[in-house]
């Protein structure tokens, strides 16, 4: 998936919440579960392209990646909060390890 598509995806989300009139009752957001680790990674990785120009001008960058467990994190971008699941474990030298660590 390209930064771009993720971009459109935000506004048609963001103008469908002005449109119910949403904007300051919900926070919209878009939950994608995932069973293999490498799908998402790259799930993950475009997400951060999609972001990183909002990164690059704000102080509060890190801010927008947060860690909610072993296994989920979210991602704000563009007025969305996108929360990635993968509930596979990989073997580190610390003991079995959720995507949220990698």
């Amino acid at each position: 998936m390209e930064a771009d598509d993720i971009i459109r995806i935000c506004r048609e989300v963001s103008q469908f919440s002005q449109l119910a009139n949403f904007r300051f009752k919900a926070l919209p957001i878009v939950a994608w579960e995932f069973a293999d680790l490498r799908d998402f990674m790259n799930a993950r990785a475009a997400l951060m392209r999609a972001i990183e120009p909002v990164m690059m001008m704000t102080t509060r960058g890190g801010d927008l990646l947060r860690k909610v467990d072993d296994s989920t994190v979210e991602i704000d971008c563009h007025g969305v909060t996108f929360r990635l699941t993968c509930h596979q474990k990989v073997m580190t030298q610390h003991g079995p390890r959720g995507a949220a660590y990698i």
